[in-house]
């Protein structure tokens, strides 16, 4: 979507995010994903429809932004795995993004403490009583497939021994959400 609307020579793009009050974090642009050369922002569900409402009346609206950036160099970030040997090489694998993209407590430090309690819990169970092999694994970048090292395209290239004899793979994503609804200006769990 974002390559179409630059190729239909947009100067900017706004996302919609159907949550109330403001995003708290942006996309990145220029060659990560989304690939995008024009500015990208995401505004919260009540900031967005009054853009778009004001856009459906052909009303020109105006958008003031004050953006402050700080780009830093010379940080690295990796997957961190680890193994807990079962009665077979026969694999379960877990895994949580380290990252937030948005709320953190929720996205994802509620899969990180999923993913740990499930390590500790498993840990005390004797090695003859877990069937099963179990790998516990984080990836950075979110779930991105883009670039060769990004996350979980680095897990898949390097760790192809685990995935043969792995029988299930469980993703540890915002374990601690409900089911929202947003009705007006409020979710409801």
């Amino acid at each position: 979507a974002l390559r179409r609307a630059e190729e239909a020579g947009a100067a900017a793009v706004l996302m919609i995010v159907g949550f109330p009050g403001n995003v708290v974090n942006q996309p990145q642009g220029g060659a990560t994903v989304p690939p995008a050369k024009v500015p990208v922002l995401m505004l919260g569900d009540q900031d967005g429809r009054a853009i778009r409402e004001m856009i459906e009346r052909r009303q020109s609206p105006s958008i003031r932004l004050r953006l402050t950036v700080e780009t830093r160099t010379g940080l690295k970030t990796a997957n961190v795995w680890g193994t807990l040997p079962g009665a077979t090489d026969e694999q379960v694998a877990l895994m949580a993004h380290a990252d937030a993209f948005f709320e953190g407590a929720m996205d994802n430090a509620s899969g990180m403490a999923t993913l740990v309690a499930l390590a500790e819990h498993y840990a005390k169970v004797p090695k003859a009583d877990r069937r099963r092999t179990m790998t516990f694994f984080t990836t950075f970048a979110h779930h991105s497939p883009s670039g060769e090292q990004a996350g979980v395209r680095w897990v898949h290239h390097n760790m192809p021994a685990m995935f043969a004899k792995t029988a299930l793979v469980i993703n540890l994503e915002h374990t601690a959400q409900v089911a929202t609804y947003l009705i007006g200006e409020a979710f409801i769990t």
